[in-house]
């Protein structure tokens, strides 16, 4: 008999263990104890989809919750042997389906998830249960060692850092104007996303730093922003977002901030820095390029989002 719910005590780890089971044991034991330190952080939590048949479980999908109300669906293992069963369809139904309510349930805006590129017959399964595939997100970056010299530095515009008392609500505010006709997953902009959210977020991508994070301006305008963040204790650096108002595109401040942060960073000891792009987004790709940019990983990304009410 087939059941499909929430795993409990033990059978959370043979669900992990079913769900990590690409990777090696090292791996495996590394991915287990990221979740629980993210829990402990109060960054995010977790919960383990077990699909089980005779109290065996075959199948597994984890489900994580993110202090920024992001929901991250992972695509939906099963046991080797019986995904050659005629079971395995319906478990692999059941299994979305009740992730499908667990998001629903989380009034998050959105669920989404990153497949490696050779995951093609799981990121199907994601599109046919409704997490559907959005586009390719590309992942870069740039070694200061061994490159060529930056460009100057600019002094066109300047600079204002974080100070979330002081100034939080106005971050928030410039990051949702950047997000107005972005080549970045223009489909995000039809949920309930919003600055606060985003924000939220991005604190959570490294070791947060507020000077790392900046609002630009000319002429007294807010015309950009670029929030950078450090992969502590690696001397590696993100540029975590990067983004231009509308009425500021096609001045070059674009590149010009990014300049700017790479001067930023490799005045904090980065030896590297990365950055991730939508695959469609061309005019920021040759930028990056131009940059000394170069390709280090592709992943599919699939969203769900949460109607605009």
């Amino acid at each position: 008999m087939l059941t499909v719910r929430i795993a409990i005590a033990t059978e959370i780890a043979d669900g992990l263990m079913l769900q990590f089971r690409r990777y090696t044991t090292e791996e495996r034991t590394e991915r287990l104890q990221a979740l629980l330190d993210a829990r402990e952080r109060n960054e995010s939590t977790f919960e383990c989809l077990i699909a089980l048949q005779d109290d065996r479980v075959v199948g597994a999908q984890l489900l994580i919750r993110q202090r920024d109300d992001t929901f991250y669906v992972w695509p939906a293992e099963l046991e080797k042997q019986f995904a050659q069963t005629t079971v395995a369809v319906e478990a692999l139904r059941q299994l979305y389906e009740l992730a499908d309510q667990r998001f629903r349930d989380s009034q998050f805006w959105i669920a989404q998830s990153l497949l490696e590129l050779d995951r093609k017959k799981q990121s199907a399964e994601m599109t046919r249960h409704g997490f559907p595939y959005l586009t390719d997100l590309l992942f870069m970056g740039r070694s200061f060692a061994g490159a060529d010299p930056l460009p100057d530095r600019p002094t066109a515009f300047t600079s204002v850092a974080f100070d979330e008392p002081v100034n939080g609500e106005r971050f928030a505010r410039v990051l949702e104007a950047t997000y107005v006709d972005t080549l970045d997953c223009p489909e995000l902009n039809a949920g309930e996303r919003t600055g606060a959210n985003a924000l939220a977020g991005h604190k959570i991508a490294g070791l947060f730093d507020p000077q790392g994070w900046r609002i630009f301006q000319v002429d007294g305008e807010d015309v950009g922003i670029s929030l950078l963040t450090q992969h502590f204790p690696d001397p590696v650096w993100e540029v975590v977002y990067i983004g231009i108002i509308p009425s500021a595109r096609g001045r070059g401040l674009g590149r010009a901030i990014l300049v700017d942060s790479l001067y930023y960073v490799l005045g904090h000891g980065a030896w590297e820095i990365v950055l991730g792009v939508d695959k469609r987004n061309q005019p920021a790709i040759a930028m990056y390029e131009q940059l000394e940019f170069g390709l280090i990983e592709q992943r599919l990304v699939h969203a769900r989002l949460r109607p605009k009410q």
